[in-house]
């Protein structure tokens, strides 16, 4: 989000008519500090019987500029401006204000049918290094369901080490741009085991191809 829109608000409407036991957010909610609000907003549209679970991504902690990303295209290079002091702050405690749960390389544990529960294990995001999967399974306890959310695929590998029986992430879209009969670009095919939904790691490993993008 950089502002209120009017798909993204119609989608969310459309989507609130539906009735889930969870949503899982795996990241990348904002590209502006405008964005906080509208974002809040629609995600208080749903109402899943047992809650909203968030993750960050890497534009909630950073900015990307056009020429950034130009010169990301040219070098290489890892790229991204901080965000300034605070913004991504705010974007958690609108988070959390509004009930959802935020995990920050935690766990959690939801209540399922028949006196069983699920554990949600909160990644936080690997592109900028914040990730700390020792600490988000610390004290993980034994469940009937081990879901993990992450917003980057790339740390399904390391996963297979834990125990996850499925791990919901986005970030890499399906592919970014994908050119019919070629497939995806040169920067994202390097990324291809884990462009889409996977099973090659030990647990069902699902990619979100999103629903939006940064506006350059």
């Amino acid at each position: 989000f950089t502002k209120p829109r009017f798909f993204m608000g119609r989608f969310f409407d459309r989507l609130s008519r539906l009735d889930p036991d969870f949503v899982f957010v795996t990241g990348d909610l904002i590209d502006d500090r405008r964005g906080i609000l509208p974002c809040v907003e629609n995600l208080k549209k749903l109402k899943p019987k047992r809650g909203v679970y968030v993750v960050l991504g890497n534009h909630d902690y950073r900015r990307y500029p056009f020429m950034q990303q130009i010169k990301r295209l040219l070098t290489k290079a890892h790229f991204g401006i901080e965000r300034p002091e605070g913004e991504t702050e705010e974007l958690k405690q609108a988070l959390v204000g509004a009930g959802f749960k935020l995990l920050i390389n935690q766990n959690t544990t939801a209540a399922l049918a028949e006196n069983q529960h699920a554990v949600i294990v909160g990644i936080d995001d690997p592109f900028t290094g914040r990730a700390d999967s020792n600490r988000a399974f610390q004290g993980i306890q034994k469940a009937a369901l081990h879901i993990v959310l992450v917003h980057s695929p790339i740390i399904f590998p390391s996963l297979g080490r834990q125990r996850v029986d499925i791990a919901f992430s986005g970030h890499t879209h399906g592919g970014q741009v994908r050119l019919p009969g070629i497939g995806a670009l040169p920067a994202a095919s390097r990324l291809e085991p884990i462009i889409d939904s996977t099973d090659r790691y030990g647990f069902v490993g699902l990619v979100s191809r999103g629903m939006g993008a940064s506006p350059p």
